[in-house]
């Protein structure tokens, strides 16, 4: 009964959670009718008088359904059973969904939803632009404060019209890269593949920005307007909307990512600025992604490095080890205070950790397989650490027979990230066979050195540096985020003290709404009397949601510190209660079965795919399954998987940059 209460639960949220994002979805669709405007000033005259308010109601309508589909979704993984979060249901549905139909260097690998999902954006997009011209050139009417000619107000009403654009492209930006309140967990697409959605939807924004503030720049719209739209604002967030996304060119981020990072954060200038052009109205269908991504920032406020577990919790539940590879100042620091601490042989203390995540694939969909194809680029082995490690020490009813592992690096010295699985290179491991065939693409053979793969790894000078003793670490608690009910709380408790921040705050500051209803209704329609959103400044209504927004995140943010120091307390409690029994490696010892062969090492070539795959699927001698894992560059990724789209029939790529296929 308690089960199928909670398969009932579950059936209920998702139904929600579809409704509210059918909902929001139909909004966008008729936003530009002339039905749904009618309809929609009749609804603000009614509430406009009303406590609620124009902008309770526009909160309500607009932005409240993707906050509540984000608050009803954490809920929904709160309940769904753990090995549900782990695995991924209906894989042969989500290897037909993702099978790459482009896979081009300028775009990457783009699978058939995604082309879908674009074409339907575009046919949105389109839609939307032909309405509202269409709407704008029946009843065009001269603007008295814009001296222009026919022709130039109707191209001047067709570059805004297409400038708008810019918001459905800015309503759904912030959401892939959403961390710890993102709903693309609900589609089981993780934060890697998202990204690529933002970069998509930026470049959508700063094209369709461009044109509309060129045309009102053609006409000298500079001035800072006390009423309506503030045009100026729109060039500076076209300006600063350009800068953003020059500096995280591929060619930029990846040269000079400390530049790119700092001026992402120019985001928020960007966004006050956009609200002061587009006003409050606008302004609330971008809401929630902006609102969401304040809190989730707020949560996450100082820095955070992401990097690959190379651990298993099987072989020791009370270790995680992650690779750091060197490429930016952070990086840098901490391995010259490591570098100072192997030099002075001392003990490294005082370091704060924070965990969050993980952000990957949290999946084992590779034991499905009955062999393993692994391809790996650099510090791209870490995510195969992990693997073999599990298949090492894990006896399970299904797991790959035959692994063939594919290392191309550019130095002698990126093979020592093979170190950590080194105890399990070169003895036999049960039921597995087991091959790496290691490239160094940069180098030279020494005459005197080391041939195999053993002598290489046997004569690394890798250093283990202590930051403690076990005692000193049963002081410190590496905590993450909170649980998803949690952070549920959390939105709920910002999205209330904005809702009500909003609605207080505009009663004072744009007051008479709804007092001397019948009064006003008569001087308005005698024409003697505006209404008291005409009487203050535009921007006053701006101001009042960042105000708003301000203040809830603040209160966000300390709930969040309240809630982790409970928990760290909590932790600390009961740590002195317990006495830590680290276990260590449970690697499986059994008899060997199938004989280790000897890894392969390459000097001054690349890895040439379509002939080891190829020798590979030789060797299976027999019909099996075939799971291809790629991680490293994204040339690498590309060409396996034109290889495998040749070669197999039924293939897909996974959102965690892995590779699948299955003959």
């Amino acid at each position: 009964m308690k089960n199928m209460g909670k398969m009932l639960t579950l059936l209920v949220l998702r139904l929600l959670m579809n409704l509210l994002l059918i909902s929001w979805i139909s909004l966008w669709i008729i936003k530009p009718t002339t039905v749904w405007i009618q309809s929609w000033r009749q609804a603000e005259d009614t509430f406009k008088h009303t406590f609620f308010g124009y902008y309770g109601l526009s909160f309500a309508v607009f932005s409240f359904p993707p906050i509540a589909l984000s608050i009803i979704g954490l809920i929904y993984l709160s309940l769904l059973p753990q090995h549900h979060r782990l695995t991924r249901g209906g894989r042969s549905a989500a290897i037909t969904v993702s099978r790459p139909a482009i896979i081009n260097s300028f775009i990457g690998i783009v699978s058939c939803f995604e082309i879908i999902a674009v074409i339907l954006f575009l046919v949105f997009l389109a839609w939307t632009f032909y309405v509202r011209v269409n709407n704008d050139l029946k009843k065009l009417m001269p603007v008295k404060t814009i001296n222009l000619d026919l022709w130039q107000l109707k191209y001047f009403r067709v570059a805004t019209r297409f400038g708008l654009l810019a918001e459905a492209c800015l309503s759904l930006l912030l959401f892939p890269v959403l961390r710890g309140l993102s709903m693309f967990r609900l589609l089981n697409i993780q934060f890697a593949a998202s990204v690529k959605y933002h970069v998509w939807l930026g470049t959508g924004l700063v094209f369709f920005l461009w044109f509309m503030v060129e045309a009102l720049c053609s006409y000298g719209v500079w001035k800072w307007q006390r009423t309506g739209r503030v045009y100026v604002a729109g060039g500076i967030s076209l300006v600063i909307g350009l800068l953003m996304w020059i500096t995280s060119l591929p060619q930029i981020r990846r040269k000079c990512f400390e530049t790119f990072y700092y001026t992402h954060h120019l985001y928020t200038v960007f966004l006050v600025s956009f609200l002061f052009h587009a006003g409050d109205r606008h302004f609330y269908w971008i809401l929630p992604g902006v609102f969401l991504f304040g809190l989730d920032k707020t949560l996450r406020i100082f820095q955070w490095h992401p990097f690959s577990i190379t651990s298993s919790s099987s072989v020791d539940k009370h270790t995680m080890s992650v690779m750091m590879k060197c490429e930016g100042k952070w990086t840098d620091s901490v391995y010259k205070k490591l570098e100072e601490a192997a030099d002075s042989n001392t003990k490294i203390n005082n370091i704060t950790i924070r965990v969050e995540g993980p952000y990957g694939p949290v999946s084992v969909d590779f034991l499905r397989y009955d062999t393993l194809f692994l391809v790996a680029g650099g510090i791209g082995i870490t995510p195969f650490l992990n693997i073999l490690q599990e298949l090492a020490c894990e006896n399970r009813l299904k797991t790959p027979k035959s692994v063939q592992l594919v290392f191309s690096v550019r130095t002698f010295q990126d093979i020592n990230m093979l170190l950590p699985v080194s105890p399990i290179l070169f003895r036999p491991i049960h039921n597995l066979n087991l091959k790496i065939k290691v490239f160094v693409t940069q180098e030279k053979k020494h005459s005197n050195g080391p041939t195999t793969l053993k002598e290489y790894l046997a004569q690394s000078q890798v250093q283990t540096i202590h930051v403690g003793t076990d005692e000193d670490f049963s002081r410190f608690q590496i905590l993450g985020h909170e649980s998803f009910r949690r952070l549920a709380t959390l939105v709920l408790v910002a999205l209330l003290t904005f809702l009500g921040l909003l609605i207080g705050l505009s009663h004072f500051f744009i007051p008479n709404e709804h007092k001397k209803h019948s009064n006003s209704m008569k001087l308005a329609a005698s024409g003697t009397m505006t209404t008291a959103k005409e009487k203050v400044p535009s921007w006053v209504p701006d101001l009042v949601i960042i105000v708003a927004y301000v203040i809830a995140m603040t209160i966000g943010g300390l709930a969040a510190i309240i809630l982790q120091w409970r928990r760290q307390r909590r932790e600390t409690l009961r740590m002195t209660k317990e006495e830590v029994n680290p276990q260590g490696s449970n690697f499986t010892e059994s008899t060997p079965i199938v004989p280790i062969e000897e890894h392969e090492i390459h000097i001054g070539e690349r890895p040439k795919f379509k002939e080891i795959l190829s020798e590979f699927e030789t060797s299976l001698r027999g019909w099996s399954s075939i799971g291809v894992l790629v991680c490293g560059p994204e040339s690498m990724k590309e060409a396996v998987a034109s290889i495998c789209r040749q070669r197999f029939q039924c293939f897909g790529v996974d959102d965690s940059r892995t590779i699948h296929n299955k003959c």
